[in-house]
């Protein structure tokens, strides 16, 4: 019973199976040398379609087969390439995990399998990012990437630290490739992204490209990485303009007024807010988060 729920449960999940005679147009057929337990045949016991030694070889297979493989017509085109197809047994894996959990009848096996499909699932996508031509399903990777950030598709940006992005970006930079990944997906947004065209309907490519960047920025490490690009809003860091103060505009005020300001400037600088006063006046680098507000017109 237990076997068939685990049978049940993978196919679910990976969307395929090693029986051909189950092969369907929601289930995939892969070949892969499945080498199951000798003691299983022993005891007359059935053998599992997907089990733990051959669940990475399994998800490889399905990876290996070209968009244009006749077994994945019935898939959208999307669905067809290896980083949706990840993001998506990723986020069924952890629905399937947070239903097991806690119940006193758990299958602690296919508890076990669950988690391993979700690391197989981070692992495979950092490598089809990072080796370009490692399976056909996965060329453009980092586009695809984008594709996927750009509608969430499969959740991929949702849960915080627990999400497919946030895994998939931890894992990069500890392999110290993460800022590389980063600015190549900068410059596919900055492809769409014009201020003046964000909400226009005849650019819907826009909106969703700012949907893409605001999940690959939720991960600190980017957000900080995308900072420091040469197409950040502010000046370098390392530019002698960054720490240049913006001094305000006091026309209007008389001789007391601005005096009064400039002393509340000065206790603003001396506190580190460098923030405004009562009236919003205030002065500011031009590499900092009010110079931002101003850029983006907001100040």
């Amino acid at each position: 019973m237990r076997l068939k729920k685990r049978d049940n449960t993978m196919n679910k999940v990976l969307h395929v199976t090693t029986v051909q005679s189950k092969a369907s147009s929601s289930l995939v057929y892969v070949e892969v040398e499945v080498d199951h337990n000798p003691d299983d045949e022993f005891l007359g016991m059935v053998k599992a379609d997907i089990d733990q030694m051959s669940l990475s070889a399994v998800i490889a297979s399905r990876l290996a087969m070209s968009p244009d493989e006749p077994r994945l017509k019935s898939l959208s085109t999307k669905e067809r390439l290896a980083v949706f197809y990840l993001a998506g047994i990723y986020d069924r894996a952890v629905v399937e995990s947070r239903a097991l959990s806690g119940k006193s009848s758990e299958d602690l096996v296919l508890t076990a399998m669950l988690k391993e499909v979700q690391d197989l699932a981070v692992s495979y996508c950092v490598s089809s990012i990072t080796v370009p031509d490692l399976f056909e399903s996965a060329e453009a990777a980092p586009s695809q990437l984008f594709s996927c950030l750009s509608s969430n598709a499969h959740n991929i940006a949702s849960g915080a630290s627990s999400s497919f992005l946030h895994k998939v970006c931890t894992e990069l930079s500890e392999q110290e490739e993460l800022e590389g990944v980063v600015s190549t997906l900068i410059s596919e947004g900055s492809k769409s992204v014009k201020h003046e065209s964000i909400l226009d309907p005849n650019f819907p490519s826009a909106l969703n490209a700012c949907r893409a960047l605001t999940a690959l920025f939720s991960f600190k490490s980017c957000a900080v990485m995308a900072s420091k690009d040469s197409k950040f809003l502010l000046p370098f860091a390392a530019s002698p303009n960054a720490n240049a103060i913006v001094a305000p505009d006091l026309t209007g005020y008389d001789t007391a007024q601005q005096n009064f300001l400039r002393m509340m400037m000065s206790m603003q600088a001396r506190n580190g807010n460098g923030g405004a006063g009562t009236s919003g006046v205030r002065a500011y680098k031009q590499r900092s988060g009010p110079a931002l507000e101003k850029v983006r017109g907001r100040g």
